[in-house]
């Protein structure tokens, strides 16, 4: 048996905000935050509590939730998620759902690059409010 530590499969979640000042471009941060729930066992994890055991064949749901926490609208928000080698992307996968942005965002798969990538536009902040926020998730299986 494979032992799943969340904290390791986590990956590289890229996070990548822009504000927009007088025309000068900002860069802040956006609250992400990252679980992963196995569907055989029912088993969730965190970064502070890792799926104990996942073993071949597992399939493994992660869901991203992000939200904007700037009093000031994002132009772009961007997230990437780079799925490691011993994980297998489950193809149409990847759904998004957010509110408050101007513009849907789009979560895609991008297999070249094995990774899960999204964007929105238009991020309300929190002044005057509601804030813009999101969630993304998407399915591997455990090789």
């Amino acid at each position: 048996m494979k032992k799943l530590n969340l904290s390791l499969i986590l990956f590289i979640l890229t996070v990548a905000a822009l504000f927009i000042y007088s025309n000068v471009f900002a860069v802040d941060t956006i609250t992400v935050t990252k679980s992963a729930k196995n569907l055989r066992t029912g088993e969730e994890g965190s970064n502070t509590q890792p799926i104990s055991v996942a073993i071949p064949g597992d399939t493994i749901e992660f869901i991203v939730t992000w939200a904007n926490i700037s009093v000031d609208k994002a132009e772009t928000v961007t997230l990437v998620d780079y799925i490691p080698p011993y994980m297998t992307y489950l193809s149409g996968s990847v759904t998004d759902t957010e509110t408050n942005c101007d513009t849907p965002g789009t979560a895609i798969y991008y297999p070249g690059e094995n990774k899960v990538e999204y964007i929105s536009s238009g991020v309300a902040g929190t002044v005057p409010g509601p804030a813009g926020n999101g969630v993304i998730k998407f399915r591997i299986m455990m090789q």
